[in-house]
């Protein structure tokens, strides 16, 4: 039985392997996403070469001139490729072009000139090309997907910000300062804004705080992505209760994101998770009351991943339908 189940296993492997339509990797060494076509007539970049589940696509290269600079970007003698999109700018200087092999930089290319940016357009059927301006692709370095730097400046997804090289730290993910400033950043929103510059410091990942005031940069409020530089004042930190990333008490009011809930009972106060929380009077989804709910029934249940009452289950703060 033993036996016959691993001759099938075998047929199975033999059988998908013929079916595969990609031929040997490119350059194994720097990607498993390129691979030449079983005739060797074009190039297929394929996903870590699982085209059976993640697909695969012809790139219409010249196969003998073509190279793998990283994971996603290539060249040939005509054209340069995000994944297996030909790129198209009018400034690219395709001879000079070459990418870095680590993976921070895997979405980034350069050439004698200038750094580029690259990602699927929003249909999935072409790269979107971004310049880097005012980079210099000598010393230019991706230190993380938001973050980069070169021998004079520093970039916040794909753009130069305006700080003291020298001087500039990332305080958190939504906070950083340098001698002059402190600076909120979101999903390319960045501002500067004024602070104590010696007591500023992080209380968490999102959250910072100086000696007058706790700041919080609210990034998601009514379904909608935001950035909005909350600040909140306080008299003494200790006397704060954070009772999550999203919920703070100071000087007697409660606040979801830096905004204010209003009428909050503080002594029955309590946050469920990072959007709910009740007291004994009310239910409150991010920081306004959920109109009907019943707050000594409200909880969440495990079985359908909801939010229920004796009543009613909700969703995004709101009735959904009756139990």
């Amino acid at each position: 039985m033993k036996s016959s189940l691993n001759i099938s296993v075998i047929l199975i492997a033999v059988v998908f392997q013929s079916c595969s339509p990609l031929g040997e990797p490119v350059n194994e060494a720097i990607s498993d996403n390129h691979y030449y076509s079983p005739t060797k007539e074009d190039i297929i970049y394929s996903s870590m070469g699982n085209w059976f589940e993640l697909g695969e696509d012809a790139m219409m290269a010249h196969v003998e001139s073509f190279q793998v600079l990283n994971e996603h970007l290539s060249k040939d003698k005509d054209r340069a490729y995000y994944m297996s999109y030909a790129i198209k700018h009018p400034l690219l200087d395709l001879e000079s072009f070459h990418a870095k092999t680590k993976v921070e930089m895997f979405h980034i290319g350069l050439d004698k000139n200038h750094v580029y940016g690259f990602k699927v357009n929003d249909w999935h059927d072409g790269a979107v090309t971004t310049l880097v301006e005012g980079a210099d692709p000598k010393t230019y370095i991706q230190s993380d997907y938001e973050w980069a730097h070169d021998d004079s400046s520093h970039f916040y997804r794909l753009k130069r910000v305006n700080v003291d090289y020298n001087t500039f730290k990332r305080v958190n993910d939504h906070f950083s300062l340098d001698r002059d400033s402190a600076y909120c950043h979101h999903m390319g929103s960045f501002e500067g804004f004024n602070v104590d510059i010696y007591s500023f410091k992080k209380f968490d990942s999102y959250l910072a705080y100086d000696v007058n005031n706790i700041y919080c940069n609210a990034t998601y409020i009514d379904g909608e992505d935001v950035s909005v530089l909350n600040i909140i004042p306080y008299s003494n930190i200790d006397d704060v209760i954070f009772y999550d990333e999203s919920h703070i008490k100071a000087v007697g009011k409660v606040y979801y994101h830096g905004f204010e809930i209003k009428s909050v009972d503080l002594a029955s106060f309590e946050a469920l998770d990072y959007w709910y929380a009740k007291d004994k009077n009310h239910v409150y989804f991010e920081n306004r009351v959920v109109i009907d709910a019943d707050p000594e029934t409200f909880h969440f249940s495990k079985e359908d991943f909801s939010y229920h009452d004796k009543n009613n289950k909700y969703e995004a703060g709101k009735i959904v339908t009756n139990n």
